[in-house]
């Protein structure tokens, strides 16, 4: 028992020993100054300037999309439609018209331009009734309207919205005008769709093997609106609750310059003052260029810089020869540039210098470890918990930079805990050896005393035996003097 106890508290010592070591050397701000940001912009303490909440399990929807079966009739029709003689018509749209149509979109109060459009990022065309937007309060609103007809509706994104994940919930206006309204003779049940039209439009065999395939592109066209969404929440999440105590001048004014010289150029491209180039662009002068869109991109982008780098350096993320290489001349393939010196003139024309091209990719290492760390629970508890406002952080949730050894991070915590709890285990182990000692010794002293009580009473019975022997035989002495 003694040695049973004694070999579990030497296994504990050990274990709780190591967790202090781990606890003492492995604290956010330890990991954070122990980073080698020689060289680096941001090259002094971030902690003084900008304060993050927690950023490992970030809670995310868990997301996931099917095609439903009357999507895919509906793109069955879209198919044919392609293959199918149109005119325009003067009548109010209906189901399975096409609306050439010019639009504009606010959400939040902001210009709002994800929706499929033409280069000029105000027209569309749509295809009658079959959610085109994703939008019910878009796609209802459309219905019935002929040329010429404008139309503004308020609206909400659902919750999640699989084309735009970020704006879910966000509501905003919708202004469009009918340019045109396109129909096409499907004729009676869209009899015209066949095994043969199939074969000889789309080259698959049947009906039921081209739905497949129908099945098989939405998958995939709608999963592209939410590839890497992961990225985005978290990054929304993390940025909205972060806190800036104050921006750094030299960066501030870094960015600055960078986008006022790319605003020069263009303007000198259009052969226009710098004036009236931001006044083409909606401007009133300068000033409210500067106002409205310098100042707040700057902040912006240095506000996200530095969120980025300093979680960058917690977690030692580094960028390897190697890497480098790869996603430089990744960044240069589509000028089909293969050699690594003629990308580092193009990443210095682009970004101002190799540097900042490199800490770009830092930043989005950053990015991705803390996507990969997110947790995933379900969209309706997600959305649920954001209406309830549980992702709305405040200073009290930021972690805890000033404790020396990191103590705000969850990490440390969880250490900590388990090296008392470690502590705590042995002293109750103490106690039972203490006591399982104490126990034995105390049954050994009893023995003792019992083998000294045994031992006394045998001498006392040999003694006894001894006078008995030696009174008989003086007894018989006497009577033969008689």
């Amino acid at each position: 028992m003694k040695r049973n106890i004694s070999r579990i508290v030497s296994l504990v010592l050990v274990a709780s020993l190591s967790v202090v070591f781990l606890a003492s050397c492995g604290g956010l701000k330890s990991a954070y100054d122990s980073y080698d940001r020689t060289g680096e912009n941001y090259d002094y303490d971030l902690t003084e300037y900008v304060a993050i909440p927690e950023y490992h399990g970030i809670e995310i929807p868990d997301i996931s999309y099917t095609p439903t079966d009357e999507e895919v009739a509906d793109n069955r029709v879209l198919k044919q439609a392609y293959f199918t003689p149109e005119e325009r018509v003067n009548e109010p749209c209906q189901k399975y018209d096409f609306i050439d149509c010019a639009y504009s979109c606010e959400v939040e109060g902001m210009n709002y331009q994800p929706f499929d459009s033409s280069v000029d990022n105000s027209r569309t065309s749509v295809f009658v009734g079959t959610h085109s937007f994703g939008v019910p309060e878009i796609d209802d609103a459309i219905v019935g309207m002929k040329p010429g007809d404008e139309k503004t509706v308020e609206f909400t994104f659902p919750e999640p919205y699989l084309k735009d994940l970020p704006s879910s919930g966000k509501s905003g206006t919708f202004t469009i005008k009918v340019e045109h309204v396109r129909r096409m003779d499907f004729g009676d049940d869209f009899s015209g769709y066949t095994d043969e039209f199939v074969s000889e439009h789309y080259g698959f065999a049947s009906v039921a093997e081209y739905d497949d395939e129908i099945r098989t592109q939405l998958t995939h066209d709608m999963e592209l609106n939410f590839e890497n969404y992961e990225v985005d929440l978290t990054w929304e999440y993390l940025f909205d609750n972060s806190l800036v105590y104050k921006y750094p001048g030299k960066e501030l004014n870094s960015v600055r310059d960078s986008v006022m010289n790319a605003y020069n150029e263009r303007a000198e491209g259009a052969e226009m003052t710098f004036d009236e180039y931001v006044k083409s662009l909606g401007y009133k002068d300068n000033a409210d260029f500067y106002d409205n869109y310098l100042e707040p991109y700057a902040r912006t982008y240095v506000k996200e810089a530095m969120i980025l780098m300093l979680i960058a350096r917690c977690e030692g993320v580094t960028l390897t020869d190697q890497e480098y290489q790869n996603e430089l001349l990744d960044y240069c393939s589509y000028l089909q540039i293969t050699d690594v010196e003629t990308c580092e003139k193009v990443v210095k024309s682009d970004f101002g210098s190799v540097q900042l091209f490199k800490e770009q990719l830092v930043m989005n290492k950053a990015r991705e470890l803390v996507a990969a760390s997110a947790t995933k629970i379900d969209a309706a508890e997600y959305y649920k918990n954001k209406h309830d406002g549980k992702y709305e952080l405040d200073q009290k949730d930021m972690i805890d930079f000033n404790d020396p050894e990191g103590a705000g991070d969850i990490l440390t915590w969880v250490l900590v805990g388990a090296c008392a709890a470690a502590l705590a285990l042995i002293a109750v182990l103490c106690v039972k050896l203490s006591k399982a000692v104490k126990s034995k010794k105390a049954h050994e002293a009893e023995l003792a005393a019992l083998e000294e009580k045994r031992r006394i009473r045998r001498e006392m019975r040999r003694a006894n035996k001894k006078h008995a022997r030696r009174d008989a035989s003086s007894d018989g002495e006497d009577k033969g003097e008689e």
